[in-house]
Parts: structure tokens; sequence; C-alpha cells
């Protein structure tokens, strides 16, 4: 099974429906036997680490909702950045780093 079949069903009039049923249960089997069911696990426990690296990482950086200010560990960078003494790539090396400048 390389395309899933589509299937037209009309379930007001109960066409199709037992077909829908048995295709779905031939992809659950294939998806089973083929390890694809759980590579997809492992890829969706792949994308929640991802989004909860990102927002520890970012937490302390965000502003809160509805805030004017900038957070005191970007305020100064921000500033240097928009002076063109420094780069966005050098502020976070630094700021990952603990290294403030």
């Amino acid at each position: 099974m390389s395309v899933p079949p589509v299937i037209q069903v009309v379930a007001t009039e109960n066409r199709m429906v037992a077909d829908l049923a048995a295709t779905i249960d031939l992809f659950v089997d294939w998806s089973e036997r083929t390890g694809r069911r759980v590579e997809r696990g492992r890829e969706r426990a792949y994308a929640q680490i991802m989004r909860a690296l990102t927002m520890r990482l970012l937490a302390p950086y965000l502003r809160a909702p509805g805030a004017d200010q900038w957070p005191a560990t970007l305020s100064a960078w921000i500033d240097r950045i928009a002076e063109g003494k420094a780069s966005p790539v050098e502020a976070a090396q630094a700021l990952l780093g603990g290294t403030e400048k």
C-alpha cells in the first residue's frame, strides 16, 4: 500500500461504510507491519520535545501579554542591534551562552 485508496462514502445511506471500515483496518495493519505507526509516534514525540524546548528556552525573553517594555535581559541587545553595533546572532549566542556584553 503506497497510496491509500479513496473511498466515496454516503453515511446517511449506509453506502460503502463497511468498505471504509475494512480499508481503515487494512491501513492500520499495514502501518503496524511496516513500522509506520511506531515511526510516526517517534516523529510526534520529537515535535513535542522541540515545542517544549522552544517554549522553555524562549520563556525568559518573551514579553508579558500587553507589555510595552522589552524584557530586561534583551533591552541592551535590542539597542545594540538597532544601532548596528551587534547582530541578532551575536545576541543569541551571548544569551544562550550566558555571556551578556
